[in-house]
């Protein structure tokens, strides 16, 4: 046994002690697969029922095979926090290596929910074959664990994964864990905190998956910052709550009322026009074509359309008449606005005036600068200013007509232009376009400005860390399929001659130059270099005599990187 399967037995065994600590957490539950071989005997629950001579078995799957797929599932019955997943997958005498190779290619999802689509992806087998009782560590929560492999169409697979009929065959299959919810440690005996999402952490540490609505933070124990509120902390408190205080850090309500102005559940409701399209009733309606007289007119904001009474005075009877207007709730008023019918002119004829005069200019951050004739208060304000009189710009993180829309989230420190909402420091991971609105493509990190790695196959990428999402393509490993393997045929091709040619230079170099001490061929001398500082990468000629021991591994032109998909 060479060091490195001494390393890799060694970090295996630990594993095993590992997770032998921890709980079954899969054992007689309920189980299911994509489809079963012919025969009463190859159940999914074969899998879990702890007898290492019944296996499930599905159908053949691959190029001899209509069905391309495979699955496996079961369901732990709860959310619980897992170590590990052995897998014991079934070995026939003398055919251990095609066992491995139906084995090959393997996928480890694990979800909350029987909707594969919200699954995650916890592991996937590599290029070389894995052993047939094979356990993952993964430090995961979740309720349904989900084995998956498939031989597509159209792929070209590692040379030693069986492609043409591959039937999944897993004789025993524990998840390791802990069997309490919230629960975490080696003795299964802390609880998680109490703001972890469905009580799910980090088994060893205690670490939190996910934080419930109003909280963040490694443990959850953190509040929102100010303005922010709601899952991971990314909703934006969008009202104006009483003396400024925040907004709750679970709903985005104001607990203790909303500020002068503003109404409704969030305080997001100007109040600057209190009676605008309420119920309205007056004492008499004056005889008139169908509803040209109605109560309504008075506040449909329409100056065209008013109100009228039956007259009143000496020559009627009438000597009172009224007009009401239901607000819907209990307000502080500031000010009453009326508008009496004038038959000579109503309000000033030039526009962008107001006052008894008409001689005083609206303010310019009106929308269309168009204001109250009596007050000059703006009917609507520009992008980028609010308020009465539209003079106040819009606050950060909001922008447009009376600053009533949010900035993106995913603005860089949710910063836009008050005006477009457009993102003017960029986007943060995962975003890009003028509104860091759309997703990044092949790219990932700020504004998506950096690319996937080409041996991720398909080059896709997580948006946000540049992980890869499917499979490394031959000769490369790690998070972003960035790492050389040095075991693969290809890359001793490239850096085998590399390392003969500096070796056997060297080794010419340093025997000339011994050869030339004893000789006294070559003086020594202060003012001469000494050869120990010459540079055998140049000016030297290599000649070989003798045949090479290296030999040119030759890999196949039609090898294509091996391509995971989506579950199916």
């Amino acid at each position: 046994m060479d060091l490195r399967q001494m390393i890799l037995s060694s970090i295996l065994l630990f594993g095993f002690v590992l997770s032998s600590n921890y709980d079954d957490l899969s054992y007689n539950k309920d189980a299911s697969q994509s489809h079963t071989a012919a025969g009463t005997e190859h159940g999914a629950q074969n899998a879990v029922d702890r007898n290492t001579t019944t296996c499930m078995r599905t159908k053949p799957i691959g190029s001899t095979s209509p069905d391309k797929t495979a699955w496996w599932k079961v369901d732990l019955g709860g959310v619980y926090n897992i170590y590990s997943v052995n897998i014991l997958f079934k070995n026939y005498d003398g055919y251990e290596k095609r066992q491995q190779g139906r084995f090959a290619g393997f996928s480890i999802y694990i979800s909350n929910s029987k909707d594969w689509t919200e699954s995650s992806l916890c592991y996937k087998s590599g290029h070389q074959l894995p052993p047939l009782n094979s356990t993952t560590t993964l430090m995961k929560s979740g309720r349904y664990v989900i084995f998956y492999n498939e031989r597509l169409d159209g792929v070209t697979y590692p040379e030693d994964y069986v492609s043409g009929t591959v039937f999944t065959e897993l004789c025993d299959v524990i998840v390791h864990g802990c069997n309490t919810t919230g629960m975490y440690g080696s003795n299964c005996d802390m609880p998680c905190p109490v703001n972890c999402k469905v009580n799910a952490c980090h088994i060893q540490n205690g670490n939190c998956f996910e934080c419930d609505p109003g909280w963040q933070g490694t443990y959850c124990d953190k509040e929102c910052d100010y303005g922010w509120f709601g899952q991971d902390c990314k909703q934006r408190c969008i009202g104006f709550c009483n003396n400024n205080v925040n907004c709750n850090h679970l709903s985005g309500r104001c607990d203790n009322g909303c500020a002068n102005g503003w109404k409704g559940p969030l305080c997001n409701i100007e109040q600057t026009d209190l009676s605008y399209k309420k119920k309205s009733t007056q004492s008499s309606t004056a005889i008139g074509p169908h509803d040209l007289y109605k109560a309504d007119n008075a506040v449909d904001r329409n100056r065209a359309t008013c109100t009228r009474t039956n007259q009143i005075g000496l020559n009627s009877p009438v000597e009172r008449v009224w007009w009401k207007v239901d607000l819907g709730e209990v307000y502080n008023v500031n000010s009453i606005d009326i508008f009496f019918k004038n038959y000579n002119g109503y309000g000033c004829n030039i526009a962008g005036v107001y006052g008894n005069e008409c001689n005083i200019p609206c303010p310019n951050t009106c929308k269309e600068k168009t204001c109250n004739v009596r007050n000059g208060r703006c009917l609507s304000c520009k992008p980028g200013w609010y308020g009465s009189y539209c003079l106040r710009e819009c606050e950060s993180g909001w922008y447009g007509e009376s600053c009533k829309n949010l900035c993106s989230i995913n603005c860089k420190n949710t910063t836009c232009n008050p005006m477009t909402g457009h993102c003017p420091i960029g986007c943060v991971s995962g975003w890009t376009g003028p509104f860091c609105s759309r997703e990044c493509v092949r790219s990932y990190g700020e504004n998506c400005k950096l690319p996937c790695s080409p041996h991720c196959s398909q080059q896709k990428c997580h948006r946000f860390n540049g992980t890869c999402l499917t499979n490394c393509t031959d000769g490369f490993y790690g998070e972003k399929c960035d790492i050389a393997d040095p075991t693969d045929e290809r890359t001793w091709v490239i850096v085998g001659p590399i390392s003969l040619t500096v070796n056997m230079v060297f080794i010419i170099g340093t025997s000339i130059c011994i050869w030339g001490v004893f000789t006294k061929n070559i003086s020594i001398s202060l003012n001469k270099q000494p050869c120990v500082k010459s540079r055998p990468y140049t000016e030297t000629e290599v000649t070989t005599e003798t045949a090479t021991y290296y030999q040119e591994l030759a890999v196949p032109a039609d090898r294509e990187a091996y391509s995971n998909t989506t579950l199916r």
